[in-house]
């Protein structure tokens, strides 16, 4: 088995360092201002993201009604023509 060794370091690395990480959020986390900072910060990325998301639907949005611009030109005529007939 080519490899093993180093692929068990890599796990033995990997689990020591998220135990480490994850001791010190806790840590961190006791912490009143640490919290109050985490919130400000999650508001302001949570506000982000909210208008990116926003302006990805309204290019969507844009994208769309130029690839029904035809189809919708096309329905209004037909519904005119018909208007048309029906008048006499």
């Amino acid at each position: 088995m080519a490899g093993r060794a180093k692929r068990l370091a890599k796990a033995v690395a990997a689990v020591a360092t998220s135990a480490a990480v994850e001791q010190a959020v806790r840590k961190a986390a006791a912490n009143p201002r640490v919290r109050k900072k985490a919130a400000e910060v999650g508001k302001r990325v949570g506000s982000k993201a909210a208008s990116a998301g926003k302006a990805m639907a309204r290019e969507a949005g844009k994208r769309i009604g130029k690839r029904l611009a035809g189809p919708r030109k096309v329905a209004g005529k037909n519904i005119k023509r018909l208007g048309k007939l029906v008048a006499g």
